[in-house]
């Protein structure tokens, strides 16, 4: 495979799904800890995981990304969307952790988040408490290096059929950038890091 999707889910119930006599036998049972090694292996020796939404807890803690989902756990009166904010129904936001803070969870720091939360006018319609804390101007969508693969975490759903079309390919893009050659990327890193220098010293 050149890349696998995880779909909006609980880490929980991706990895252990449905008990079994619960549902017809082929679809009980999630990943386990076996699927969930094998996909460690495949991203680290060059394959591609795409997680969307609640997906992305999964992976941060499989991959051990240096990445916060600032609304995992937060109780309804400290943060809540009510049909409020275009591309958020009850969606993730993210957040890298700053490396000197990172711990255990170094990682190649080439991360790319490549889409991004609104910082002021976020609220379309409806209403929404904890949003300027939560939300403003935060991340919705990062690509992280993992071994030779890369793990691409979608904060939203960006293919839900309320969503603009816009944001396919926010989802399609990642898609078809796993069927790449790695030199491509390696490419891409090295015209990253030109332009960081290059704006570093054109900076007063």
């Amino acid at each position: 495979f050149d890349v696998i999707v995880l779909p909006d889910q609980a880490g929980e119930q991706i990895l252990h799904g449905y008990l079994e006599g619960t549902m017809p036998e082929e679809f009980a049972g999630g990943v386990g800890l076996e699927g969930a090694l094998a996909l460690e292996r495949y991203v680290e020796s060059g394959g591609w995981v795409v997680a969307i939404d609640h997906a992305v807890d999964f992976a941060i803690d499989m991959f051990g990304l240096p990445v916060r989902n600032l609304v995992r756990g937060r109780r309804s009166d400290e943060f809540f969307v009510k049909e409020a904010i275009a591309f958020f129904v009850n969606s993730q936001v993210l957040d890298v952790i700053p490396a000197a803070e990172e711990g255990d969870k170094k990682i190649e720091r080439d991360i790319v988040a490549y889409a991004t939360f609104a910082k002021e006018d976020f609220l379309a319609s409806g209403w929404v408490l904890g949003g300027k804390r939560y939300l403003a101007g935060k991340t919705a969508a990062l690509r992280i290096p993992f071994g030779q693969g890369q793990v691409v975490l979608l904060a939203f759903e960006p293919h839900f059929r309320a969503q603009s079309h816009n944001t396919f390919k926010l989802l399609f893009n990642p898609l078809h950038a796993a069927t790449l050659n790695a030199g491509v990327w390696r490419d891409v890193l090295v015209k990253k890091r030109e332009h960081e220098r290059a704006a570093s010293h054109a900076a007063p």
